[in-house]
């Protein structure tokens, strides 16, 4: 099943983007994401990547996350974000006003937090994180009570997969593997904008027992772990010549998987599926699974109805599972502007 891949692409850092459905572009599935030792790389079909690194997964209690940030362009900057965990810190307890930044046993500043636990840092400190990543180095953070250390083990096979992508390899602007090739660097692309046609709020309930027999049979060819005669399936107009189905999927531990396929409005055929989700609202399927039971990494995607199909509007994940509660980060690999017609 898709979202089996899915919730493995997720511990495993495989592309979720690959596991996409039909109505996707296969464009959309090239998006790269790759993992490292401590850190990995998302990129979307903008030409923005992110890499993430973090602690050394060993530490458990001192928790400690980068995200590195760079659109495509020729002369887009990287930018840093930070945020810090520990135990004293779940649920918003407490958390220091500023830490100290140290590389090599040389100071870097201090950065600034919010209540969240959250900071940026400024140019200086980027490029000294950028070159302290580049070699092996030993980079901290902290307080007088606490020091979180942040890996650097995976950072230059990620930052050179990001390069690579953006086609820096060998050109100026590279960070791994400069030189000075003038040939031209990937572009940024615009968001793809997807209009949502002001969709009819008709929904039906019904079981699949008493769906036509030429459907049953389509729907039985599902990858969904249970389907019987009561199974509660939902009908939502789409318009007045079709209609959405869901159908229960999967139900795991922590986890509900629903499969949705467009089918004619009196029932007979499917004439697309779409993929996996677990809920759909106004024109929009979305789909939210966690990697592991404590909820500190997710997936997510959605779907939007453009009055003809549904095309895919957004696929994310938040990266690691290193015990920040949510997720660390959001690291998509497809992101859209949906915006919903009033006429």
């Amino acid at each position: 099943m898709k979202i089996i891949q899915r919730l493995l692409a997720l511990l495993c850092l495989l592309s979720p983007t690959t596991m996409a459905s039909e109505s996707n572009d296969e464009a959309i599935k090239e998006m790269p994401n790759f993992q490292h030792k401590d850190w990995e790389l998302a990129c979307d079909n903008t030409g923005t990547c992110r890499a993430a690194g973090y602690n050394p997964e060993s530490e458990y209690e001192n928790l400690v996350s980068v995200m590195l940030t760079r659109k495509a362009g020729n002369k887009q900057k990287v930018s840093a974000e930070i945020q810090f965990r520990t135990t004293a810190y779940y649920g918003g307890d407490f958390c220091p006003r500023e830490v100290y930044f140290v590389i090599n046993r040389k100071g870097q500043g201090d950065i600034r937090l919010s209540k969240a636990c959250t900071g940026k840092l400024n140019k200086k400190q980027t490029q000294a994180l950028l070159n302290a990543l580049k070699k092996v180095s030993v980079i901290k953070f902290g307080t007088k009570r606490d020091t979180f250390i942040l890996s650097d083990q995976g950072a230059t096979a990620v930052l050179l997969k990001m390069d690579e992508y953006q086609k820096r390899v060998g050109k100026p602007s590279a960070l791994i593997k400069k030189g000075k090739s003038k040939e031209a660097v990937l572009q940024p692309k615009a968001k793809p904008i997807i209009t949502i046609p002001v969709m009819p709020k008709a929904k039906k309930h019904l079981t699949f027992g008493l769906l036509k027999s030429n459907l049953k049979k389509q729907l039985n060819k599902l990858p969904c772990d249970f389907v019987n005669k009561n199974t509660d399936i939902w009908a939502y107009a789409l318009n007045d010549k079709q209609s959405l189905l869901e159908i229960p999927c999967m139900m795991g531990a922590y986890n509900y998987s629903a499969y949705y396929v467009v089918v004619d409005k009196q029932l007979n055929e499917v004439q697309a599926t779409v993929g996996e989700g677990n809920g759909y609202e106004n024109g929009i399927i979305s789909g939210y699974w966690k990697g592991r039971g404590v909820g500190d990494c997710w997936a997510s995607v959605e779907y939007a109805w453009n009055g003809e199909k549904f095309v895919l509007s957004s696929d994310s994940y938040t990266g690691m599972c290193r015990g920040f509660a949510g997720g660390a980060w959001n690291l998509p690999s497809y992101v859209s502007e949906v915006k919903h017609s009033d006429k």
